[in-house]
């Protein structure tokens, strides 16, 4: 396929996306084995000219070790951390490559940081003006299946886009499922998602809401009609899906996104008890890809 063939069809790549809503300035969890996070995140800020900033982060990031927050009951119980060769930063040409892949896919203005092993508060200023992160699951570690997904969905205090591994750089999503409970984050985590559902084929509704008592209560499928989007929806039990029925369920509907409030309980409840986003996090085989809100 000759040159002038792909540029012609990555222009109408990205007038199709400019169709489609804006997502908003887009902060990807960038890292060498992870490219497909920096094509759909630049791709989803290049939607309504949205910038897209690259963020390194450190191996203790990966391997679940949280540096720079303030201490929980869990961290106090842990060894107290120690520099690691894997926490250097990384090599200066990752940002160039990342500058150029970013603007090639049209996103606007795209920058570059790098965060040390003290990584939390750096993140949380990065986090403060952008609108979603990207991420892709990396291999996991051993006894720390989660890695930082975790701690990003906790802490970002924003809309979390993970990826799987494999991942085909697409930015659309063609058969969205939204696993629904009425709660804060779930009803948070479908509006932030908004443009990634409007731009979906089929969108399923796994609703578990019933029986809360909040008046007005916020309706899923009113609110998504709103936007022209047609939802099929399915009623859960009363009494919810743990994390394991959940999947099982939303793997019957052969989704290629999940959207879901993230940490409903609270997060060392979840930890050491279990919970769902807890398994939908550490479910490291999973192949698609998810979008969390806490």
């Amino acid at each position: 396929m000759s040159t002038l063939t792909l540029a012609v069809m990555d222009g109408a790549a990205l007038r199709t996306q400019a169709a489609l809503p804006a997502v908003g300035d887009v902060l990807v969890i960038a890292d060498p084995a992870c490219e497909a996070a920096t094509l759909v995140g630049c791709r989803l800020a290049a939607r309504g000219r949205g910038s897209v900033t690259g963020c390194a982060m450190p191996d203790s990031f990966r391997q679940g070790r949280l540096h720079g927050g303030e201490p929980t009951v869990m961290a106090l119980l842990e060894k107290s951390p120690r520099p690691r060769r894997g926490d250097e930063p990384p090599a200066p040409h990752a940002g160039d490559k990342f500058i150029r892949e970013s603007l090639m896919a049209g996103a606007c203005d795209p920058r570059w940081a790098v965060l040390g092993s003290d990584y939390l508060a750096g993140l949380r200023e990065l986090c403060s003006w952008h609108d979603l992160v990207v991420v892709q699951r990396v291999a996991a570690v051993k006894g720390k299946p989660l890695g930082g997904l975790d701690e990003l969905a906790l802490h970002a205090h924003l809309p979390v886009l993970i990826l799987p591994t494999p991942c085909a750089p697409g930015a659309t999503h063609d058969r969205v499922v939204i696993a629904y409970d009425g709660s804060g984050p779930a009803t948070r985590a479908l509006r932030s998602a908004l443009p990634l559902i409007v731009a979906a084929r089929d969108v399923y509704l796994l609703d578990g809401s019933a029986g809360k008592p909040v008046t007005p209560r916020f309706d899923p499928v009113r609110f998504l009609e709103r936007y022209g989007v047609t939802v099929v929806r399915k009623h859960l039990p009363g009494h919810g899906l743990d994390g394991p029925q959940l999947l099982s369920r939303v793997s019957r509907l052969k989704p290629d996104l999940l959207v879901m409030g993230a940490y409903g309980h609270a997060p060392l409840r979840e930890r050491l008890l279990g919970g769902t986003t807890h398994h939908v996090l550490g479910a490291t085989k999973m192949d698609i890809a998810v979008f969390v809100q806490h």
